[in-house]
């Protein structure tokens, strides 16, 4: 049985870094398990809701980004992407990140060299209009790009448990 509460609650000890994700869209995807299975490494189990597995492409700021020890003034911000799917390991919850965009060479670098996480270097634009955003992504070097527009609608608060929000969104792991 897959605890998925246990990974909501603050580990003891120090935090390790921060971060505050800020404007975020979460836009998902049914995939067929035979297709996303030969993706994801054989030692992570899909996480499937009701038999369905899902990838999700997330669009996002990043702010107040720094290493636990790094005084909070001079923490940075930059625009992220990723697209992920939903994975288990050892009974956690979790997620596998096929690329992560950021619009920090900075972030991808130490993301990539001191995590091995699959970061790449993209310009990204985010313009707001009250409450109305167009996200712009185009990584370098690639023909990766999206656009997307999208309407920040009410603050949902902690999902619960059980829900399908709750399946998609509160995910603290993620595994290699």
């Amino acid at each position: 049985m897959i605890d998925r509460d246990a990974p909501s609650h603050r580990p003891p000890g120090p935090a390790r870094g921060y971060q505050q994700w800020r404007s975020l869209l979460f836009m998902h995807w049914a995939i067929p398990t035979e297709v996303i299975r030969p993706l994801v490494p054989a030692r992570l189990e899909l996480d499937l809701l009701d038999g369905t597995a899902f990838v999700g492409v997330v669009p996002f700021v990043m702010q107040g980004v720094r290493p636990g020890w790094w005084p909070r003034q001079l923490a940075f911000a930059f625009l992220e992407t990723n697209v992920r799917t939903y994975v288990c390991y050892n009974g956690q919850p979790g997620v596998y990140f096929f690329s992560l965009d950021a619009a920090s060479q900075l972030a991808v670098w130490v993301a990539r060299r001191f995590w091995g996480l699959p970061y790449y270097r993209a310009e990204m634009h985010i313009e707001r209009n009250g409450d109305e955003f167009h996200y712009r992504c185009r990584r370098h070097g690639s023909g990766v790009r999206h656009e997307v527009r999208y309407q920040l609608g009410e603050l949902l608060g902690p999902s619960k448990l059980g829900t399908t929000e709750h399946f998609l969104l509160e995910r603290y792991l993620l595994f290699l």
